[in-house]
This record gives structure tokens, C-alpha cells and sequence, in this order.
């Protein structure tokens, strides 16, 4: 059985994503993103900065990010900074 790329449990959606994604696409992503942050420095970043800055959607990026964040690659800055919408956003850093 070929390794799963993470889904929501329950949900045939996300269980049907999960078997169209390609692992090599979800770990170079990860990899692209990780190496973003890393690049910010103590600057870090929002989710809405890397996915502009790398060209990726919401729903790619932020599960990448929460990944890096559990693995322990990334972590809460304890700040935020404005969105574009003017909302405030977690800022994240390379750990």
C-alpha cells in the first residue's frame, strides 16, 4: 500500500485529494516553504506573505505550514501583522 499524503478523517473529499496529490509535490512543496520562512529570518512571515510570495493557494500552503509547525521546523512568533484585508495574522519563524 503506497504512503498517503494527510487527509481529514471522515471526509471523502479530502480522503479523494489526498489520493490525487503526489508525495514528491507535497514534500517539495513543504521543502519550498520551510526554506521561505528560513529566508525571513527573525522577520518571519504570515501565511498570506509565503503564499503570495511562493504562488501558492490557502488550501496548499497552510497545511504545509501546520505540518512544519508540529515537526517542529517552524513556530509561533507570539506577534502578528496586518493582512492585506487589514486583519491581523499569525507571523511564523524558522525554529
Amino acid at each position: 500500500m503506497r504512503e498517503r499524503a494527510p487527509f481529514v478523517e471522515g471526509s471523502r473529499t479530502s480522503a479523494e485529494a489526498s489520493d490525487q496529490l503526489s508525495l514528491g509535490k507535497l514534500y517539495v512543496d513543504r521543502a519550498r516553504i520551510l526554506a521561505w520562512f528560513q529566508n525571513r529570518g527573525a522577520e518571519g512571515g504570515t501565511d498570506e506573505e509565503c503564499q503570495i510570495a511562493l504562488d501558492l493557494p490557502g488550501d496548499t500552503q497552510r497545511p504545509r505550514r501546520v505540518k512544519l509547525v508540529t515537526d517542529g521546523f517552524l513556530k509561533n512568533a507570539q506577534r502578528a501583522r496586518l493582512t492585506s484585508k487589514g486583519r491581523k495574522a499569525t507571523v511564523w519563524v524558522a525554529t
